[in-house]
């Protein structure tokens, strides 16, 4: 499981920090050698960024050679309803 955190920091305040986003991309064990399916679902959300979200849970994939800013990058953009 791969979970990805988005957090703000007020000044760069650690000691300030909230979290706006939380996510998390579970390998289903389904797919094939080519491709890898992964469970993606939204964990928690500020008010803006669950008024952005089109999906909260859902499927997406990595194929080979692909790395997890990859597999990243398709979830958010599948979050956001672009793909």
């Amino acid at each position: 499981m791969i979970r990805v955190t988005i957090e703000k920091l007020p000044g760069g305040d650690p000691s300030r920090s909230s979290t706006i986003a939380r996510f998390t991309l579970s390998n289903t064990a389904e797919g094939s050698a080519d491709t890898r399916i992964y469970l993606a679902k939204l964990l928690e959300a500020n008010a803006g960024t669950t008024a952005e979200a089109v999906h909260t849970t859902f499927k997406t994939h990595r194929l080979p050679g692909e790395g997890v800013l990859r597999l990243c990058h398709r979830a958010l953009s599948r979050l956001l309803g672009d793909a």
